[in-house]
């Protein structure tokens, strides 16, 4: 989801290393968990600019493929797999996301071995 962040405090606060700066305003891109932690400082003015719900249609079945835009931390390890087994997603950029992201080893164990059956298939 996508923020716009205004610190209404005194001082520089830092979040998710991010430093907002007083009296000033930040746009942001942060998962539901993230936005949680944002949130919570009593000094930030949140605004939700992009909804990540609108995201998640994007990943519906049958809308085609999707954009590299997509977080992974948002999806389950079994919604990760089925958008690399459906082709709207290359195991390789889902690896690269992955580790980035939360780096869930049971996910990244599945994509490698989504990797070499495409491998194996070429």
């Amino acid at each position: 989801m996508k923020l716009k962040v205004f610190n209404k405090g005194t001082r520089t606060r830092y979040r998710l290393g991010v430093g907002f700066p007083p009296q000033k305003e930040v746009e942001i891109e942060v998962s539901k968990r993230d936005y949680l932690t944002i949130k919570a400082v009593r000094d930030f003015e949140v605004t939700i600019l992009e909804d990540s719900k609108e995201q998640n249609a994007q990943i519906s079945p049958g809308n085609g493929p999707i954009s590299g835009d997509i977080d992974l931390s948002e999806l389950n390890i079994s919604e990760v797999v089925k958008l690399v087994e459906e082709g709207k997603m290359k195991p390789e950029e889902a690896i690269v996301k992955e580790v980035a992201g939360k780096n869930r080893q049971t996910l990244i164990e599945k994509l490698e071995k989504l990797k070499e059956k495409e491998k194996e298939g070429e």
